[in-house]
């Protein structure tokens, strides 16, 4: 076992360099027989945590095989603290649990999302639809401006943080639904064709790399919002999408990438797409 770190947020130092179990534990696996007592205030769940590797170890080598990181050996174990951290994107505070995906960017995250917001244009009397939502970093951002935002995410995990941090910083206007966007947001429409929420002004997605379901994509088209602001880690598919949505009814604006990780291939882009009719 080497290399245990702890992530302090980016208002404070983001890693501390000795030997430490506070929050979170970043584990490079290497066999080793001993005990946990070289750790900083080791705790009962640090002993459980340790003693859980040891035999999953003991598990692989009598199969001869290794054990590999992949598994969740450590789910559910916090080690020290209370199992979650806490950051910020402008003046927005988050709690974000380990199964929940957070930019680790967040100078950039900030300029990402304020772009995001712009192409919104948001007034305050706006219905808006945030799918893949995660812990509710762009909606609480549109929250602020729009009249009611409504999240889908797939991981229960990041809503359950969604639903935290829109009470944290005071925001009551943010609703949060766990379920695979193509299908809460199609179902939802399905059944509530005529309610003030199915006839959203703006829809916001900001998908993996593999892009917006089609499903989801039909039935973007088919509640007929005003703007789509497409947030988009993945040139390939954000061209795919951003091509069926102008052959459907939508025309592209406005193009603004964001170079998240300086000196890499990869960046962000958000796309402003409106209505052809209007």
């Amino acid at each position: 076992m080497k290399n245990f770190s702890q992530w302090e947020g980016f208002k404070g130092n983001r890693w501390k360099e000795k030997i430490d179990v506070r929050n979170f534990i970043s584990m490079n696996y290497t066999p080793y027989d001993g005990d946990a007592s070289f750790l900083e205030e080791p705790t009962e769940a640090t002993n459980k945590l340790w003693g859980k590797l040891q035999e999953l170890q003991k598990e692989e080598r009598a199969k001869g095989g290794v054990l590999d990181m992949e598994t969740e050996i450590v789910s559910g174990l916090t080690a020290y603290g209370p199992g979650y951290i806490e950051d910020y994107i402008g003046d927005v505070k988050f709690r974000i649990s380990p199964l929940s995906f957070f930019q680790v960017n967040p100078v950039q995250t900030e300029k990402l999302y304020n772009k995001a917001l712009e192409y919104a244009n948001l007034t305050g009397n706006e219905i808006v639809w945030d799918l893949y939502c995660g812990i509710g970093s762009i909606s609480l951002f549109l929250a602020k401006k729009a009249k009611q935002v409504l999240g889908v995410e797939i991981v229960p995990e990041a809503i359950a943080d969604a639903k935290i941090n829109a009470k944290i910083n005071g925001i009551n206007n943010a609703e949060f639904f766990v379920g695979a966007a193509e299908d809460v947001v199609t179902e939802y429409f399905e059944n509530h064709k005529d309610d003030e929420e199915c006839k959203p002004d703006v829809i916001v997605v900001d998908p993996p790399r593999k892009g917006c379901d089609h499903k989801l994509l039909e039935t973007i088209v088919e509640m007929n919002p005003e703007r789509v602001v497409y947030v988009s880690c993945d040139s390939a598919t954000l061209a795919r999408d951003v091509k069926w949505l102008s052959e459907n009814g939508y025309k592209l604006k406005e193009v603004t990438p964001c170079d998240m990780f300086g000196q890499t291939t990869h960046v962000e882009t958000v796309v402003k797409l409106h209505r052809k009719d209007i």
